[in-house]
């Protein structure tokens, strides 16, 4: 459906008060697609309009689907409910309470990476749910202390979502870690996902059966040996020291989540795929 233009500059009613729009991490302007966000004549809510130019010289506006993503994904890392849509003025709005951005508003210093982290599981979950951000990734921390990715103005559902290619946030996740200064985090994730690929092809053109690796994890602390470490069906692959200073002694490979294992032997996980593949798919 179309929506003529002038609707872009069209506030939620009297009192409301444009936000000012800063920059992306990549130096884009924000707001291009939905002409930004307005704040509430008390200062306590942000009002977002769910409409928005496809493309930068579009001469209409279309309807997101931000709306329809945010009510599949509640519950999920990154996904509270803490918002609800309002006609106004001829358009309709995504009406949340005032966020403080991370890390411009709010420094990660306030937060473990496990909080840090939601954000990457909020991601995958997005993308597992068959949805695309097509989007810089950006975070936020609402009034009660919830994380939420921020902007899904650009997110589209996609039909065949386990297609190579599609809905993988992979590397906009690795330069939000870079965004934070989190590189060894970055570097962790970048080195996994090519372990993940060389075993894979590796696999592909040595061996019969079937296979199909589900997550990758690497002991940091001590060289993991399939001869005494007891992961079914598991693969394992010789560390090195990453270009971030971190030593991986070993990479496993696993077939089937076993979390008591993982626990056991002090593994950190570093990648696994949105849709892990079969040799059929090869």
């Amino acid at each position: 459906m179309e929506l003529p233009l002038e609707l872009r500059d069209r506030s939620p009613g009297a009192g409301f008060t444009k936000m000012e729009m800063g920059l992306s991490p990549r130096g884009l302007p924000e707001g291009v697609h939905t002409g930004g966000p307005w704040l509430s004549p008390d200062g306590k809510d942000v009002w977002k309009p769910l409409d928005a130019k496809p493309y930068a010289n579009a001469e209409c506006l279309y309807p997101t689907q931000e709306a329809q993503c945010l009510k599949e994904m509640v519950g999920k890392p990154g996904f509270p409910e803490n918002w609800h849509v309002r006609p106004a003025n001829g358009r309709f709005w995504l009406v949340r309470p005032k966020c403080w951005l991370i890390p411009q508003d709010y420094g990660i210093e306030n937060m473990d990476l496990d909080r840090i982290m939601e954000i990457e599981q909020g991601s995958r979950a997005l993308n597992k749910a068959g949805w695309e951000l097509n989007d810089t990734i950006q975070a936020a921390i609402d009034p009660d202390s919830n994380l939420l990715i921020l902007d899904l103005s650009a997110a589209h559902k996609v039909k065949n979502p386990s297609m190579p290619g599609y809905c993988d946030e992979f590397d906009r996740v690795v330069r939000w870690y870079e965004q934070l200064g989190l590189n060894r985090m970055a570097e962790l994730r970048r080195a996994g996902r090519k372990v993940y690929r060389d075993t894979w092809h590796k696999c592909l053109f040595e061996e019969e059966g079937e296979f199909i690796f589900t997550d990758v994890y690497a002991s940091i602390n001590r060289p993991v040996s399939g001869i005494w470490a007891k992961i079914s069906g598991a693969r394992y692959v010789e560390g090195k020291t990453l270009g971030c200073g971190t030593r991986v002694w070993t990479w496993i490979l696993t077939t089937k989540p076993e979390p008591e294992k993982v626990l056991s032997y002090e593994l950190t996980w570093a990648y696994g795929p949105t849709f892990p593949r079969t040799r059929r798919e090869g």
